[in-house]
């Protein structure tokens, strides 16, 4: 299966990913513990918030629903 991820920078930049389930769970670990400062969704769903409040994260998010990738990325940005 295909995860898609995408980061959200605080001036509203983002990378996107698709992420292989065998890659997931250190994609998860690297992304929160390396790159804090930016919002990090994996299949619409927010898993780390960068400090800003639910409602803020839930604009984010619904911002970027639409960004679905059926193949893997890798190397990961």
């Amino acid at each position: 299966m295909i995860h898609t991820t995408v980061g959200v920078y605080s001036d509203g930049s983002y990378k996107a990913n698709g992420v292989k389930s065998e890659a997931l769970a250190y994609h998860i670990w690297y992304n929160i513990n390396f790159r804090p400062g930016r919002v990090f969704i994996v299949d619409g769903h927010c898993l780390h918030r960068a400090g800003l409040s639910q409602a803020e994260s839930d604009k984010i998010v619904k911002k970027f629903e639409h960004i679905e990738y059926k193949m893997d990325t890798a190397p990961y940005v």
